[in-house]
């Protein structure tokens, strides 16, 4: 590929990027009502991941004691080398599980467009 096609896909990449920060941005107050409107049905969250079967099946009796606590879920896309990836926050109320406010999963993915997992990263205790 000559030099001239890498830099305007470089370029392409790069505006989608700030065209997709500014998305995200622009959402967040629509996000933080959701969250408001959420917050008002007792263990939501729970319930909306126990609804998943996918999720179902991995959800042991222990996760959802803790996810009682969960209040809010956030996903933004995060740089990476290879291909694309992104992270789950997820934040909790005060709970006798765990300290921290906000469990991270990172994930990195090799493609966009047909997207295989190389790695997921979870916060540590």
């Amino acid at each position: 590929m000559c030099s001239s096609s890498m830099t305007h896909w470089r370029q392409y990449f790069k505006d989608r990027a700030a065209l997709e920060a500014e998305f995200q941005q622009s959402c967040l107050p629509l996000h933080n009502q959701i969250c408001d409107i959420v917050n008002t049905v007792p263990y939501f969250w729970l319930k909306a991941l126990t609804n998943n079967k996918v999720l179902r099946a991995k959800i042991t009796e222990h996760d959802e004691r803790a996810l009682k606590f969960l209040r809010d879920i956030k996903c933004s896309k995060t740089d990476s080398q290879r291909g694309f990836g992104f992270k789950l926050d997820f934040f909790f109320d005060s709970n006798p599980f765990f300290q921290n406010p906000v469990l991270t999963k990172t994930y990195d993915m090799s493609d966009e467009d047909l997207p295989i997992l190389r790695k997921a990263i979870g916060t540590e205790r």
